[in-house]
This record gives structure tokens, sequence and C-alpha cells, in this order.
């Protein structure tokens, strides 16, 4: 889910089993190169200062203690936010 406000985008998803935090990515593409630009431990992040008219793409990779160091996770499926 995802709710916008000025320049301000907050995207939620639903809690993953044993999941310690979240990585959060971003792309102005669907398919294009994702940047990390949070990590949270509860399922929602609020991205600042994005640029009206402009459309995000946000992905969410869970990660937990044994996966960090299996370099294993759980990836979201996209999220499309317009500004």
């Amino acid at each position: 889910a995802v709710k916008t406000s000025e320049k301000t985008a907050t995207v939620t998803w639903s809690e993953a089993p044993s999941a310690t935090g979240y990585y959060v990515y971003r792309a102005t593409e669907e398919n294009g190169s994702y940047t990390k630009v949070g990590t949270t431990k509860t399922p929602s992040f609020t991205d600042k200062n994005l640029k009206i008219g402009t459309t995000y793409y946000y992905k969410v990779v869970s990660y937990d203690f044994v996966t960090i160091l299996l370099f294993k996770s759980t990836q979201s499926s996209v999220a499309k936010v317009s500004m």
C-alpha cells in the first residue's frame, strides 16, 4: 500500500515471518536499476524529498540474521508511486 503527500511517499507491506528488518529499494523505471534508499525494522517506510511529476517504483527485501549470513532474502513485488 502507498500513501502520498507533497514530496513524501509512505510504502507499507505485510510483515514477513521471522524478519529482523527490511531493505527498501527505489527506481524511476519498473525494470530499471534499484538503489537502496533505506532500512527499517517495521513493515513501513517513508521516503522524503521526492520530485513532483516523477513516478517511483519500490521493492522491499526482508532479512533476518540467518539470511544475512547466507546471503538469501525474500523480495517483494513492485509498488508504483506517482507524485
